[in-house]
């Protein structure tokens, strides 16, 4: 229940918050995405799993913690609060929100 799990200051922004950890979330994966890929190049396949475990390599310690903090927002327990029946109205404005909002990467960029 959103009541007993946001303050007074943020009940009435519940589909903003909503939006915003969905955004994370996403950007994350596409973060954990592009660095998956870059150690796939490295090891010479697109199609196999990820198996280096270089210590040496600063890409392993980024793919880690990209992995290990994607993990932890998909874990939000805003995300099934938020999600609740009674979101659907506040979604729309959510939406017009996410619309007016430039989408900044550059803390998860490399």
């Amino acid at each position: 229940n959103s009541e007993q799990t946001l303050c007074s200051h943020c009940k009435g922004r519940e589909a903003e918050l909503y939006c915003k950890t969905i955004a994370n979330v996403a950007d994350l994966e596409i973060l954990f995405g592009r660095l998956w890929t870059q150690c796939q190049e490295c090891q010479g396949s697109l199609h196999q799993d990820v198996l280096c475990t270089s210590r040496d390599c600063p890409i392993f310690y980024r793919r880690k913690k990209a992995q290990k903090d994607m993990a932890e927002a998909k874990e939000d327990e805003l995300i099934p609060v938020l999600k609740a029946p009674a979101m659907d109205s506040k979604l729309r404005q959510a939406n017009e929100f996410l619309l007016r909002m430039p989408r900044r990467m550059s803390r998860y960029q490399s």
